[in-house]
């Protein structure tokens, strides 16, 4: 058989080839993950906020049960003044689990009530009550209570 001159030879490296599927690939892959990444964070974002949400809905019930549920229906003066006082709060004078210090007016929400203390985002959740009615009655905790003093003479609106 004779050699024919005609033919067209080939020539190229398979390797050129294999780098340019790579590229291919990895620009395919980098743009799916951009057109996707956005509606997960959403979706992880709502999700929190829902059980944020969720969470201090729960704690807010719990509390008002607590409350009416002490001695004397939650009326904790010595003398009772017709108004329920809700457990007092966790002093925020110390680092909560996330390093924040409590503010002025208020503390961490309490243990003993068996309340989701941190957000989905681990911040303490804040915890602020009221005295009202007969103010630092010694029944209730005196003056050292870990609730803020409210108005003796309360008014509905």
């Amino acid at each position: 058989m004779a050699y024919n001159k005609n033919c067209s030879s080939q020539s190229g490296n398979i390797f050129t080839v294999l780098i340019g599927a790579v590229a291919l690939v990895g620009v395919i892959s980098i743009a799916s993950m951009n057109l996707l990444s956005g509606p997960v964070a959403t979706s992880s974002k709502v999700m929190q906020k829902t059980m944020a949400d969720s969470q201090m809905f729960s704690n807010n019930k719990i509390v008002i049960l607590s409350a009416t549920n002490q001695a004397n229906n939650g009326d904790c003066e010595a003398v009772p003044d017709g108004f329920i006082e809700p457990e007092p709060w966790r002093n925020a004078s110390t680092n909560g689990p996330d390093g924040v210090v409590g503010s002025n007016g208020g503390g961490f929400v309490p243990l003993t009530l068996g309340l989701s203390t941190t957000d989905p985002w681990g911040t303490e959740y804040g915890y602020c009550v009221w005295d009202v009615g007969t103010v630092d009655d010694a029944g209730c905790g005196g003056g050292t209570q870990l609730r803020l003093a409210g108005s003796p003479t309360p008014t509905a609106g």
